[in-house]
């Protein structure tokens, strides 16, 4: 847990390295807090009566539900270029994340072992 929030405060930190531990830690619990907020949502919309939809949601809880997931997904480029850094590969392969079926190539390249640094 501490691992992910230290990842989860570096969402900025664009220029270091991520180990193999620190970025698949930080996934696991991205899947795990993602499972729970979407079981959380939709048992809220299930027993609410009738079936509550997205609109009747106030505005202040969906404008802080966006904020969140552009930190975390802001987060998650950061940690996945760190990581391809520490792999020793370009920075820039976080791109294939755009093209269709490209995050299985960069499955890949996160599980490679950390590359010592020439210097």
């Amino acid at each position: 847990m501490r691992l992910f929030l230290h990842e989860l405060m570096r969402f900025r930190d664009f220029s270091g390295r991520s180990t193999r531990r620190e970025f698949w830690t930080f996934i696991l619990w991205l899947f795990v807090f993602s499972l729970f907020f979407n079981a959380v949502v939709f048992a809220w919309v299930m027993i609410s009566d009738p079936p509550m939809i997205a609109p009747t949601i106030f505005i202040p809880v969906w404008l802080a539900m966006f904020a969140i997931m552009i930190w975390v997904v802001v987060a998650e480029i950061a940690v996945g270029v760190r990581r391809l850094r520490d792999a020793g590969l370009n920075p820039l392969w976080i791109l294939l994340i755009m093209a269709p079926f490209g995050f299985i190539v960069l499955i890949f390249m996160w599980v490679k072992p950390t590359k010592e640094s020439e210097s």
